[in-house]
């Protein structure tokens, strides 16, 4: 992810550097670029599969920027075909659904020419997931119609307590029932003086600016052991299978792995510590011994 200029010296006046567009355009799209080809062909990294560019840019990012998005969208592509990227995919565009801050740009473009530029469809998800069921379901018909995969790149909650992080592993359930193709958890190491308190691992010590001794490394007990058992337990390229269950204060989902095992998840979000909850699958292809975790 370019996550906008993230220099001073092409920042502009009174812009947070992270924050703001690329002073000097060119350079700004070129040195992404740069960073990409260093990554792939110098440092041999192969599990880049797809790449962002540009952080929420309706959510107050790409300020001061007099090129509009979608022709930074439309550039970037180009530049990256020119230098032998051509199977690269862009995601995006990286719209944080639901919510809009002063400032921000129109809808990127009003023709919607700039999904073209997208390989994979990408959106961020926070705050309360019923508010934003019917955005989401949007997305995933688009990527469905036009035969890409759609993400939620970040989607999190900005608390550490049992009930919050409880509610963000119920949207992990959420949205693989959706359909969604991929889902990032924001995030695994958050240095938590920036962006809230929701990392799953503590690295970071922000009064020290530093990362703090190898000793004290640990997992955060609520965002570790509650959401991180679903992205832990989830092998990669998994198929959602469909269940159905009769209680709605519990929240289930099934996956299949390549390999042919079974996760199950079962999420009680009730206010009581013991519910009765029948769920059945559909469609198992053969008949399975399940072991409780």
């Amino acid at each position: 992810m370019f996550r906008d200029t993230g220099v001073e010296w092409n920042a502009f006046e009174g812009i947070h550097p992270v924050m703001s567009a690329s002073k000097d355009y060119d350079a700004g799209l070129d040195s992404f670029v740069d960073l990409i080809d260093y990554l792939v062909n110098d440092l041999k990294y192969s599990c880049i599969k797809f790449i962002g560019f540009i952080n929420e840019p309706n959510g107050g990012w790409w300020r001061g920027g007099v090129v509009p998005i979608a022709q930074a969208w439309k550039d970037i592509r180009a530049k990256l075909d020119a230098r032998g990227f051509q199977d690269l995919p862009l995601a995006g565009p990286d719209e944080a659904l639901g919510y809009h801050m002063p400032g921000d740009p129109p809808d990127f473009t009003p023709d919607g020419s700039h999904w073209q530029y997208f390989g994979v469809y990408d959106f961020h998800l926070y705050g309360a997931i019923e508010g934003m069921a019917e955005e989401m379901s949007d997305w995933i018909n688009r990527a469905r119609e036009d035969n890409k995969p759609v993400i939620a790149g970040e989607y999190g909650g900005s608390g550490a307590d049992y009930k919050t992080v409880l509610g963000v592993a119920r949207w992990s359930l959420i949205q693989l029932n959706a359909g969604i193709d991929g889902l990032c958890h924001w995030e695994f190491n958050d240095w938590d003086d920036m962006d809230g308190k929701w990392s799953m691992v503590n690295i970071w010590d922000p009064y020290k600016n530093d990362v703090v001794p190898y000793y004290d490394i640990a997992p955060k007990i609520n965002q570790y052991y509650l959401n991180g058992l679903i992205h832990r337990f989830t092998a990669k390229n998994s198929s959602v299978l469909k269940t159905s269950k009769d209680n709605d204060d519990i929240y289930t989902a099934a996956l299949r792995s390549p390999n042919g095992n079974y996760s199950i998840y079962v999420l009680n979000y009730s206010d009581t510590t013991n519910s009765e909850v029948t769920i059945t699958l559909d469609n198992l292809a053969e008949a399975k011994t399940l072991h409780r975790c």
